[in-house]
């Protein structure tokens, strides 16, 4: 038996004929309370030395690793597909049968060899390219695990091996108590120079997400690295600084422990992984915008450049019992104190109109308070006005070359 001991290549299988890929559907995400163990050592600190990822797939196909735990390690390994110098071995935990359908087959699925818990199926290295998972239903689905991943006319596909500018995925990554998320990294053509990190990395990349998305990989220039950090189920709380009270109740105020996540685990991973930037730069959209602010005023000077596009910035202002704690006055205190922020420059736009919707007010009232504090408009102070823009992924698409050139000119 060729390959790995105990994988075999055995001719593939096809599933029922078909002249034509069916239309793909995005996979759900990986549940992440099957993969606490695994979460919890690896992003715990105590990630442990010593097998290889060959080694890990064997252990998982011969049931000494439990496949939750294999699949999470090699994706924060090698990535999957993992590579050998034969070819790339694919991996899925099923329900089966999985099949394997992509360029190395002219996308007509073939069923994977199922190990144990595992299917798994090899390609060559010269024949491996774009690929998908098709599952007992007959669906196309991006392969969840995949590190590296493009888009076409039928949504994400998986990609085995990078050429290029490129998109690539960390999966479940996890710290200070929040829920598990997905950090997206678009990697420029040439070294980076500049890292981004950006808020709702949902929304950033995927042509296909609300209102078309931001579709960053074609804004950012070709020495910038931007780091989409996906939101929690709670965007609200991760993403505000203060609590508001609504209708009786408390929401918010979780921006803090988010913060530290950004600041003190995301970052050392990304530059553990892609090499230390010359500026790092932190931007958002509505509250991430809010809480790009709210990085730069936590970590003092770490950033040399905080983004905003129509951020909220009357957090904390809505309700009496949040005692005025917007960002503005957080701003304002600094100076105050004797403790301005000297590193970054600062963007600021919106939409809308003066007295209507898209946090015009707020953000022309913070960019006015920053230049009170004696930041200089066009040396470290920008402000700009889009009349009548909405609030959506669409507009901040359309303006959001202008912050990135700044930050990419520093």
């Amino acid at each position: 038996m060729s390959g790995i001991d105990g994988l075999g290549r055995s001719a593939p299988r096809n599933l029922a004929p078909t002249t034509e890929a069916s239309p793909p559907v995005l996979a759900p995400p990986p549940n992440p309370d099957h993969f606490a163990p695994a979460i919890a050592e690896i992003f715990g600190g105590r990630r442990p030395g010593g097998p290889s990822d060959v080694e890990l797939l064997q252990a998982m196909t011969q049931g000494q690793l439990p496949v939750e735990e294999g699949l999470l390690r090699v994706a924060y390994s090698g990535g999957w597909p993992l590579a050998t110098p034969e070819g790339y071995y694919y991996a899925s935990a099923g329900p089966g049968p999985v099949a394997l359908a992509g360029d190395h087959n002219r996308w007509r699925p073939e069923v994977m060899e199922q190990k144990g818990n595992l299917w798994v199926a090899f390609v060559p290295k010269a024949a491996a390219g774009r690929y998908k998972l098709v599952g007992p239903d007959g669906q196309f689905r991006p392969d969840p695990w995949a590190r590296n991943y493009a888009y076409d006319d039928h949504g994400e596909i998986s990609v085995s091996k990078a050429q290029g500018a490129h998109l690539e995925r960390w999966p479940l990554f996890s710290g200070e108590g929040l829920p598990p998320r997905s950090l997206r990294v678009w990697v420029p053509a040439k070294k980076p120079t500049h890292h981004l990190y950006t808020h709702d990395g949902q929304n950033l990349f995927n042509p296909g997400a609300p209102h078309g998305g931001w579709r960053l990989q074609h804004a950012a220039g070709p020495h910038t690295l931007v780091i989409g950090i996906d939101h929690g189920p709670d965007r609200r709380a991760e993403m505000t600084h203060t609590v508001e009270w609504r209708e009786g109740k408390q929401v918010g105020g979780d921006g803090d422990r988010y913060a530290k996540l950004v600041r003190e685990h995301v970052q050392p991973h990304i530059e553990a992984r892609y090499g230390a930037p010359r500026r790092v730069g932190v931007m958002g959209s509505s509250l991430g915008g809010l809480v790009s602010y709210h990085l730069a005023d936590r970590y003092e000077n770490s950033y040399d450049a905080v983004i905003s596009l129509s951020g909220t910035f009357g957090w904390g202002a809505l309700d009496p019992k949040s005692n005025g704690d917007t960002m503005q006055s957080r701003y304002q205190r600094r100076v105050a104190e004797g403790r301005p922020l000297r590193r970054p420059i600062f963007y600021l736009d919106s939409g809308g109109v003066p007295g209507g919707h898209d946090n015009y007010d707020s953000n022309r009232k913070m960019a006015d308070a920053l230049a009170d504090m004696g930041y200089r408009w066009n040396k470290d102070l920008w402000h700009w006005h889009e009349p009548g823009a909405p609030h959506t992924e669409a507009s901040w698409a359309k303006r959001v070359f202008r912050p990135l050139r700044l930050f990419e000119a520093l």
